[in-house]
C-alpha cells in the first residue's frame, strides 16, 4: 500500500471542519458501542506500535495450557467482540486525529496509524512465513517422529501446539488488519480526492486573479497612454512658454544692462561731486577753524579785558572810599557840605508842607 506523505498545516476553516466531522463519527462510534451486545475487554490495547511477539506471545515458561488460564485474549473472537474490538480501535485513533487536528491542524497520529499498520503487516507476514516455516519443520519433525519414535510425547504436543498458535495468530492478524487496511485506503482515497479539490480551486483562484490581472493591466496601459499624451502636450506648452520667457529674460537682460551703465555714470558724477565737496569741506573746515580760534582768542582777550575792568573798578572803589573817608580831594569838608545839604532838605520839605 502508498503511504500519504505529510501535507501542509489545515488552514482554520478546513481543522474546524474535519474537527467537526470527527466529533460527530465519535459520538455515533459511541452509541455503536452500546448496540453491540459485546463489552470493552481492558486488554484491548490497540494504541502504539507492537511487535508480533507483543502481540500474539505468550510467557517464555508458560505454566498453563489454555490461553484463558494465562490470562491471554482468545485468537478467534466472536463477531460481536470482534464488531466492539474494531469500533474500539477506530474511535482511539479518531480521538488521536480529532486531537492532532483541533490543537496543531495536522493529522500525524493518522500517519503514524498508517505506518504501524504497514510494519504490522510486515511482521505478519513475516510471522506468516515463519509459521509455514514452523509447519514445514513440524512435517519434517512429524516425519522423523514416525520414522524414529525416539522424540518425546511433549515435545510432539509443544510443536503441535506451537503449529497451531501459529497458524490461529496468522489467520488473527489478516481478519484483524483486513479492515484497518480497508479503512486507511478509504481515508487516503478521501484525502487525495480532497487534495485534489483543494488545488482545483487554487487553480480556479489563481486564473480568476490572472483575469483580473490582465484587465487591470489593459486599464493601466489605456491610462499610461493618456496620460503620456498629456505629458506630451504639457511637455511642448512648457518648451513654448521656455521659449518667450528666454526671450523675455533676454530683453529684460539688455535693459537692465543699460540700467546698470547708466546707474554706474551717476555714481561716477556723483564720485567726483563728492570728492569735490570733500574738498570744499576740507577748505571750510579750516575756515572754521581759523575762525574758532580767532573767536577763542577775542573771547579770552575780552575776558582779560573784563577781569583787567573789574580790577580797576574795584580798585577805583576803594580808591574813592579811601578818599571819601580821609576827605583829600574834590571829597574835602564832604561831611559838612553832606548836613548843609541835609538841613536845606528838611527845609523844603517843611516850606512844601505848609
Amino acid at each position: 500500500m502508498e503511504l500519504i506523505s505529510p501535507v501542509d498545516l489545515l488552514t482554520p476553516l478546513e481543522a474546524a471542519a474535519i474537527s467537526r466531522v470527527l466529533e460527530e463519527c465519535l459520538e455515533q462510534l459511541l452509541t455503536v458501542g452500546f448496540v453491540i451486545p459485546a463489552s470493552v475487554d481492558p486488554r484491548w490495547d490497540e494504541t502504539g506500535f507492537k511487535t508480533v511477539d507483543e502481540a500474539y506471545g505468550v510467557p517464555d515458561e508458560p505454566r498453563a495450557i489454555f490461553r484463558e488460564d494465562m490470562g491471554l485474549l482468545p485468537l478467534v473472537p466472536t463477531a460481536a467482540e470482534k464488531m466492539q474490538r474494531d469500533r474500539n480501535y477506530v474511535r482511539r485513533v479518531l480521538e488521536r486525529v480529532l486531537r492532532d487536528v483541533r490543537d496543531d491542524r495536522k493529522f500525524d497520529s493518522l500517519q503514524e496509524e498508517l505506518d504501524s499498520i504497514a510494519r504490522k503487516r510486515e511482521g505478519e507476514r513475516d510471522l506468516e512465513t515463519s509459521a509455514r516455516a514452523w509447519l514445514n519443520r513440524a512435517g519434517q519433525l512429524r516425519g522423523t517422529l514416525e520414522s524414529s519414535k525416539t522424540a518425546s510425547a511433549e515435545d510432539t504436543e509443544s510443536t503441535i501446539r506451537l503449529a497451531q498458535e501459529s497458524d490461529a495468530a496468522v489467520d488473527r492478524a489478516i481478519f484483524l488488519n483486513s479492515g484497518k487496511l480497508g479503512y486507511a485506503e478509504r481515508w487516503a482515497r478521501a484525502r487525495l480526492e480532497q487534495q485534489a479539490l483543494k488545488l482545483q480551486l487554487r487553480k480556479t483562484d489563481v486564473l480568476n486573479g490572472l483575469s483580473d490581472r490582465s484587465k487591470e493591466c489593459n486599464a493601466e496601459q489605456i491610462m499610461s497612454a493618456e496620460i503620456s499624451a498629456y505629458l506630451e502636450a504639457d511637455i511642448e506648452e512648457k518648451e513654448k512658454q521656455i521659449v518667450a520667457w528666454t526671450t523675455r529674460y533676454s530683453e529684460e537682460l539688455v535693459r537692465r544692462q543699460q540700467e546698470i551703465d547708466e546707474l554706474k555714470e551717476k555714481v561716477d558724477k556723483q564720485k567726483l561731486e563728492m570728492d569735490e565737496m570733500r574738498s570744499l569741506r576740507d577748505e571750510q573746515r579750516e575756515l572754521i577753524d581759523e575762525y574758532i580760534s580767532e573767536e577763542r582768542r577775542l573771547r579770552e582777550e575780552a575776558e582779560h579785558r573784563g577781569k583787567l575792568h573789574k580790577a580797576a573798578t574795584v580798585i577805583q572803589s576803594r580808591w574813592r572810599g579811601h578818599m571819601v573817608r580821609r576827605e583829600l580831594g574834590k571829597y574835602k569838608n564832604l561831611r559838612k557840605r553832606l548836613k548843609r545839604r541835609k538841613k536845606l532838605s528838611k527845609k523844603f520839605r517843611l516850606e512844601a508842607k505848609r
